[in-house]
């Protein structure tokens, strides 16, 4: 796919499992402060992804989100599901963020 920046509207509640898989051109994805989850693999080689926001209202991440998006940053909420889902190893890159 050629998508180079995805902007999830606010009414979506839920990223689906390999929603974004081998959207290699994707660079940004913006998601609201209405999404609770994100399915396993949903961005998997998304390699040219450089952020993506955690919005405190994730409340599921599955296990393999963001596997093989080598350039990625993640901005999680101190505190929050995302940033405990990052210590335990699976975000392996992230700008931790305690404002949003």
């Amino acid at each position: 796919m050629n998508l180079e920046k995805v902007v999830i509207l606010d009414h979506i509640l839920r990223i689906g499992d390999c929603s974004f898989t081998d959207c290699e051109n994707l660079t940004e994805v913006i998601l609201p402060d209405t999404i609770t989850s994100i399915g396993d693999i949903a961005f998997l080689r998304c390699g040219k992804l450089e952020k993506i926001n955690i919005p405190q209202s994730i409340t599921s991440l599955e296990a393999v989100v963001f596997k093989d998006c080598d350039k990625l940053t993640v901005t999680v909420i101190k505190d929050s599901y995302a940033e405990e889902y990052q210590r335990l190893g699976r975000i392996e890159d992230n700008d931790l963020s305690d404002s949003e």
